[in-house]
């Protein structure tokens, strides 16, 4: 029995072996002359590969390198403005110790005036009374006037007007006085009589 198959199409017959002889007869290219062929391609492709993964890593690096930059920009106009923030302050609390100061300087002026606007007042009170207590024939000659006390020295024609001057600065409750000297000149003199009345102020 022969060993070629045989096939029957569109109503011929054709062997098997005779195909297969004719295919063998087409020369075959080595599987390293392949390769050595598609390298370079693939070389290029993988040099593309490379590049753009390269291309990809520095845009990368460039957008956070940007991105960092803008930061240390919003960073230092920050701390420029902590500074000038500082300054302010700094200059601020220079006026408002300035100004504390002043406030006190101008709060004791004040107080000080009203010190002496009271110790007019009262010295006035004081002054007030005694006028009024004094009598036609008597003259003053010192008055001297300390915080709740004072002297009355002068002279008078009569000798009677003195206790009367006294009653009257008594009638004023604050007072408590008293004719301390009395003296007669030896002269003619047309005040023959000089005394001192020491009075106190109750608190």
């Amino acid at each position: 029995m022969s060993t070629a198959f045989k096939y029957y199409r569109s109503g011929r017959y054709f062997s098997v072996n005779r195909m297969l002889q004719r295919i063998n007869l087409v020369p075959q290219i080595a599987l390293a002359e392949k390769i050595k062929k598609k390298m370079p391609v693939f070389f290029v492709i993988s040099i593309a590969v490379i590049c753009l993964f390269f291309y990809s890593r520095i845009t990368i690096i460039n957008y956070q390198l940007t991105d960092k930059e803008k930061e240390i920009n919003r960073m230092g106009q920050q701390i420029e403005k902590t500074d000038q923030l500082q300054q302010r302050i700094i200059v601020l609390s220079d006026q408002i110790k300035n100004r504390k100061k002043e406030y006190s300087e101008t709060a004791s002026r004040v107080a000080d005036m009203e010190n002496i606007a009271g110790e007019k007042r009262h010295f006035s009170r004081i002054l007030t009374i005694i006028s009024n207590s004094l009598p036609s024939s008597v003259k003053c000659n010192k008055i001297i006037l300390h915080d709740n006390s004072g002297e009355i020295s002068g002279s008078t024609l009569h000798y009677q007007d003195l206790p009367e001057m006294v009653r009257k600065m008594k009638e004023d409750p604050r007072f408590m006085v008293e004719l301390q000297d009395i003296d007669r000149l030896k002269d003619n003199s047309l005040e023959p009589f000089i005394f001192k009345i020491v009075f106190t102020l109750k608190k």
